[in-house]
């Protein structure tokens, strides 16, 4: 089931381990009753979830 919110990336949020993959770092607090929170926070080593965007009008920098 698809659901739908907006996240900031925390720390190093791109790792780039020598592929195609990388890593992208959130803090998400778990709310128990909500729609997809649970959901972040029980996925394993392995799990996939599918990601879109950026989306909104701003650039996109390197932090330092």
């Amino acid at each position: 089931k698809e659901c739908v919110r907006s996240y900031t990336p925390v720390g190093d949020s791109w790792d780039h381990f020598g592929s195609d993959l990388s890593a992208l770092k959130l803090t998400v607090k778990r709310y128990d009753p909500g729609a997809l929170s649970p959901r972040l926070t029980d996925m394993r080593a392995g799990d996939t979830v599918t990601l879109s965007g950026p989306y909104g009008s701003f650039q996109l920098q390197k932090v330092r």
